[in-house]
């Protein structure tokens, strides 16, 4: 049976975070990471969540069946449910794709991404650090073979939830298939849970753009955008990247599926600049950083990167060709996104047409009640 936490107001908000500053004051507190059944102060339920005592988000609400257990049980029947709906939005060739989404999959402060039959997680919250074996053994339920699970955190969570994880295991190798081509990565060097799978869609309509095209993928990582270029007929392919693993790792996804594309370890601020000193111009550019503003403070200098980095790609597209660019920092909405793109392209002396504006693939859905689940954001122009 669940312990209650009462709210100090009414609920007003379909957002599934309950921050500290909402519970009413006094009265005893929960153990770190219980399922507690939330009312508000006039009695009325609220929902399910997961407690946690050192956060300022107080609750996670998780589910809404009044005293239901969060334990293996209920994470089977999520994950049945999540798995018949993630493997229809994925499509053929696929076999990777995000299982649980965090809140916009309803299961808050949880990511769960499937690469073949190996299973990552991403934990954000004490509560599913708690519980990360009947995590394991509801996928294993849901889908009949795990072949490895692994969990990862950001230090920051770590940092303040109070838990430590193992290092991933030296040397893993990960393999998995995503619209018909063959992608591999090295689990310890990886970016979270190992690859970027919300890029999907966007990487295949790269590859219907591509045939006959110049095609220049910086920020590449281990090379998604220039090996769907290089399927769909590019006359040629060179990924950029200054981590120089990512690039051996694009190298070696080149050479697993036959394609020819050159990757290059180097800063894509002076590539690009030497690539317009010579006139060695792109005719499809993807531009797809990391995550430049990780805090309200990082705000001002990740703005101005972002738009030092797109105003100098812009210089490097052709006329008439496109710019594919994208961001990941959630701090950076849409709307403040396009203005930069807007001051980028007049600097440039370039004018832009707005040919598509796209997100994370389907798999990775956001609440209207929780907009800041909607982190990544891209624009495909085409330069005039």
């Amino acid at each position: 049976m669940n312990e209650t936490i009462t709210l100090a107001t009414v609920r007003t908000s379909g957002h599934p975070w309950i921050f500290r500053r909402m519970l009413a004051k006094g009265g005893r507190r929960p153990p770190n990471g219980a399922a507690v059944d939330v009312r508000d102060r006039n009695g009325a339920f609220v929902g399910v969540g997961l407690y946690s005592s050192r956060s300022s988000i107080a609750v996670r609400l998780v589910g809404d069946e009044e005293g239901r257990p969060v334990d293996r049980a209920f994470l089977r029947e999520r994950f049945e449910a999540l798995r018949a709906l993630k493997e229809e939005l994925a499509g053929e060739g696929t076999d990777a794709f995000r299982l649980v989404n965090s809140e916009g999959d309803g299961l808050s402060g949880l990511i769960v991404d499937k690469f073949g039959k190996v299973f990552t997680a991403d934990v954000r919250a004490w509560g599913w650090y708690a519980r990360l074996d009947e995590v394991r053994g509801a996928l294993e339920d849901a889908f009949g073979e795990v072949r490895e699970f692994h969990a990862v955190a950001p230090a920051e969570v770590k940092r303040t939830e109070g838990f430590e994880l193992p290092p991933p295991p030296a040397g893993k190798r990960v393999e998995f298939r995503e619209n018909g081509l063959r992608f591999r990565f090295v689990l310890e060097e990886a970016h979270k849970t190992g690859s970027f799978l919300d890029q999907r869609e966007n990487r295949a309509l790269v590859r219907r753009l591509a045939r006959g095209r110049v095609v220049l993928d910086c920020c590449c990582y281990t090379g998604g955008f220039a090996l769907n270029a290089a399927a769909g007929g590019a006359e040629s392919v060179c990924g950029v990247d200054l981590d120089e693993k990512a690039v051996a790792a694009a190298k070696k996804n080149a050479d697993l599926n036959g394609l020819r594309v050159r990757f290059v370890h180097a800063d894509v601020f002076p590539y690009l600049r030497d690539r317009v000193r010579t006139g060695n111009l792109a005719d499809l550019l993807v531009l797809d950083p990391p995550k430049l503003i990780r805090s309200r403070a990082e705000f001002e200098e990740g703005r101005r990167v972002y738009y030092d980095m797109n105003r100098t790609a812009m210089a490097a597209v052709r006329k008439g060709g496109f710019l594919f660019s994208f961001s990941c920092s959630g701090l950076l909405g849409e709307e403040a996104f396009l203005k930069m793109l807007r001051e980028a392209a007049w600097a440039a002396g370039r004018q832009a047409q707005v040919l598509r504006l796209v997100g994370a693939a389907p798999d990775h859905p956001f609440l209207l009640t929780a907009p800041e689940g909607r982190y990544l954001k891209g624009a495909l122009l085409r330069l005039l």
